[in-house]
């Protein structure tokens, strides 16, 4: 703070800001230690997403519940995953594949009419072999 108002005294800015000298020394030094504790855990989560690519945030909370227990800072579950989030290392859920068709059954499978049809010079008529027509607009 001092160093972005150089002209006036710390008891001032403090003075002014509604909180004491204490006060303010008490959070610029929590502040680092936040920061540093932040950068551990990173380090900490980036050597096990080397290994498990995939890793959730929950499994890696379990993994990792001893040593955050023993920064300076410790975070809780909510602070774990907030932090995460913040830092975008949540892992996306994959999207599943719609499956339309299942062909292993043991119903009967009725010939494709259309391989055997004759194209005509009508748009959009097609003629099978039992002269019929299908897909008519």
């Amino acid at each position: 703070m001092k160093m972005l108002h150089p002209s006036y005294s710390q008891q001032e800015l403090c003075r002014s800001l509604g909180v004491s000298r204490q006060a303010h020394h008490k959070s610029s030094a929590r502040t680092a230690r936040v920061v540093m504790g932040r950068e551990a855990l990173m380090a900490m989560i980036t050597e096990i997403r080397q290994q498990q690519r995939k890793v959730g945030g929950r499994k890696l909370y379990r993994m990792l519940c001893g040593p955050i227990q023993s920064l300076k800072v410790p975070m809780g579950r909510d602070g774990f995953f907030e932090f995460l989030r913040e830092e975008g290392l949540l892992v996306r859920k994959r999207r599943r594949r719609v499956r339309t068709t299942m062909s292993k059954h043991g119903m009967p499978v009725y010939p494709d009419l259309l391989k055997r049809a004759v194209i005509t010079e009508v748009v959009g008529e097609i003629r099978t072999g039992e002269d019929r027509n299908f897909a008519k607009p």
